[in-house]
């Protein structure tokens, strides 16, 4: 399994004591309270989360909050008078035993006492949990919108390596641990004031003890931090082990067809079973030093507790034979104990909240190579002329944040190597050349994908890092090598873009992209339902509707990338009849490798390796350009151009 380990991961999770972790805990603090240049988002606290994540509440949410609050305080009050009610509930009982009336009217008050605040701290931990739960789904239906956006904002290129529906699954899980962690704000103001209450019992009867209790409550805590930094460092190592694997699973159940027809069916089982039996054993490893560490950390505090209650209880009947103290002592002590025990287990699941929340916001964080310069320029119909000035450009190579920590952009070989010309509107041009010279990168560069390593891209007169995506979107049209659908309807695929679009204006556009008899002839028509993806219709059809829905959405520029690979010459002929009535008034780019698009351009730019090898007219470039050369000759040129004139 070396290709799933890394020395980068072992490092990043190296196992350090609980000394040296007290040491980093003390240099964070000092950081956080003392070191006004310091980062605050790499250090932030729990109750910074927590009070950010409040600010991000709507209304409805806070007042809710508030109200929980409040509940969550009368609860506490009601259970940390239960020591002071049990006192004088013990101290009744010689008296009750001579029949002392003052002793019989205490224990029956006290009684009472204790059989409503047993009865009312339940109803009160109900109401407290229904208005937990309503808010838990307010919080999550307003936050949904917020993540939609963030996820709808991110660059085209950042979904090459991260589909939008894992996205959104990151989202789900930073809403649901920011949720998290606010939540144990109730449940830690409660505990709290329990502690708070029960430490002024325990101090009445002997400051000295409270002391003592007060240090391995502070041990307490700290182991259990200590216990979930390490937790966490597992968390993260089984983690990316779990998405090393699952990769390459996927691969193989997604090539199943390819390992049927290869009869490596045994082989890739076998494969499959020795990595998951390989993550049971890390996992094993993992789990067994967590139970570890806990049952020692937590071992030591439970023995101090236990020697110094039972010796000072011991210490005190012998000297005081009060019933009562006895009873406050250990119902004081035992809530002091077991609320600072529910704090510490409360604020670790906030750290623990607080891990996700930073480790899944990495995830979510668009990657420094991908990062674009952007404006706010405006621009107008009139700017569709794009011109590239000695643009220069290779891919930037994604790293994952998360594992290697500060990214450094390193690039692959450069793609384009120094492009310049200029696309008028007037003519239709067709950038060709063979399979990854350059073509696709440079439509992608054109619509701003990406930075330029060097260079500039204009439209019009403005740079393209001074405009803002949704502005070069209203202003170029584009047709991908894949082609996407909603599972709606075809007049809704189609009109998507363009709602207002006249019932005339959808059939002249179906007519152009060669696609009104094959609506006819569905059973449905137009309203025919295109399946996921469009998968219900052919791959010709699937591309005419692209087209038909860049004629329909009729922007200043249109960029194609192969829109008619496979389809027959008539067809062909017909799509180029549209595509030459757009050119008119349009900026029209096309990459194509079909000889009948070749022939029927005005304008042909030959890339080859990164470069513009020719440029010109195709009956002007046919003896010059090799490329050319090899895909049509002369006569091919004259012959498709005579048959269009007749055509059109």
């Amino acid at each position: 399994m070396a290709d799933i380990t890394t020395s980068d991961l072992n490092q990043k999770n190296k196992v350090i004591s609980f000394w040296e972790f007290e040491k980093n805990r003390i240099k964070k603090l000092y950081k956080l309270f003392c070191d006004k240049d310091n980062n605050q988002d790499q250090n932030i606290e729990p109750f910074t989360l927590a009070y950010k994540t409040y600010r991000e509440m709507n209304k409805r949410c806070k007042s809710l909050y508030h109200k929980i609050l409040l509940i969550s305080i009368i609860t506490a009050v009601i259970t940390g008078l239960y020591p002071t009610i049990s006192m004088f509930l013990y101290s009744s009982l010689p008296g009750l035993t001579t029949g002392g009336k003052e002793a019989i009217i205490i224990f029956i008050g006290c009684m009472l006492l204790t059989a409503f605040q047993s009865n009312i701290v339940v109803i009160l931990r109900r109401v407290l949990s229904y208005n937990s739960e309503k808010m838990k789904e307010l919080y999550s239906r307003y936050s949904r919108i917020s993540e939609y956006k963030e996820v709808i904002a991110k660059p085209r290129a950042f979904f090459i390596i991260n589909t939008p529906s894992s996205l959104l699954n990151i989202t789900s899980k930073i809403r649901m641990s920011k949720y998290s962690n606010l939540s144990k704000i109730y449940d830690l103001l409660n505990h709290a004031i329990v502690v708070l209450m029960s430490t002024m019992s325990v101090m009445y009867i002997s400051p000295c003890l409270f002391f003592l209790f007060l240090v391995i409550a502070i041990f307490n805590i700290e182991s259990m931090l200590y216990i979930e930094e390490i937790r966490r460092k597992n968390f993260n190592k089984a983690n990316i082990l779990d998405m090393h694997i699952s990769k390459r699973d996927s691969d193989i159940i997604s090539n199943i067809p390819l390992i049927q027809e290869s009869l490596n069916k045994e082989i890739e089982c076998n494969k499959i079973f020795e990595r998951s039996k390989y993550q049971e054993n890390i996992l094993n490893k993992i789990r067994f030093v967590e139970v570890r560490n806990s049952l020692s950390q937590k071992g030591i505090g439970e023995l101090l507790y236990t020697v110094i209650l039972i010796g000072y209880i011991a210490y005190d009947i012998i000297n005081t034979k009060d019933i009562g103290r006895f009873a406050l002592i250990t119902s004081a002590v035992t809530q002091f104990r077991w609320s600072t025990e529910s704090l510490s287990n409360i604020y670790t699941q906030m750290s623990s909240s607080r891990n996700m929340v930073v480790d899944f916001e990495k995830k979510l964080a668009t990657p420094k190579a991908l990062n674009r310069k952007t404006g706010n320029e405006i621009l107008q119909p009139s700017d569709n002329i794009i011109s590239i000035e000695n643009a220069k450009f290779s891919y930037p190579e994604i790293k994952d944040i998360t594992i290697f920590g500060d990214e450094k952009i390193e690039r692959g070989a450069d793609v384009i190597k120094g492009i310049s010309t200029q696309i008028k509107p007037g003519e239709i041009t067709a950038i060709i050349g063979a399979s990854g010279q350059g073509k696709t990168t440079m439509l992608n560069l054109i619509r701003h994908d990406y930075d330029l390593v060097s260079g500039s891209i204009k439209l019009g007169n403005k740079d393209i890092t001074s405009l803002s995506d949704d502005e070069i979107n209203k202003q170029i049209s584009f047709i991908d090598q894949r082609v996407q659908f909603f599972d709606q309807t075809l007049l809704y695929n189609l009109k998507y873009f363009n709602e207002k679009a006249t019932e005339d204006e959808v059939k002249k556009a179906l007519d152009s992209a060669g696609l009104t008899k094959d609506v006819s002839s569905l059973k449905d028509g137009a309203y025919h339902k295109l399946g996921r993806n469009g998968s219900a219709l052919s791959g010709g059809q699937r591309q005419r509707l692209a087209l038909a829905r860049i004629f329909l959405t009729d922007r200043p520029i249109m960029i194609l990338d192969e829109p008619t690979t496979g389809l027959d010459q008539v067809l062909s002929f017909k799509i180029m009849k549209a595509l030459k009535e757009k050119a008119k008034n349009k900026t029209v780019l096309l990459v194509t490798h079909n000889p009948t698009e070749i022939a029927l351009a005005d304008r042909v730019i030959v890339i080859k390796d990164g470069q513009i090898e020719s440029d010109g007219a195709p009956l002007d470039l046919i003896e010059t350009s090799p490329f050319l050369k090899s895909s049509l000759t002369k006569q091919d040129i004259l012959s498709k151009q005579k048959l269009f004139a007749k055509i059109a």
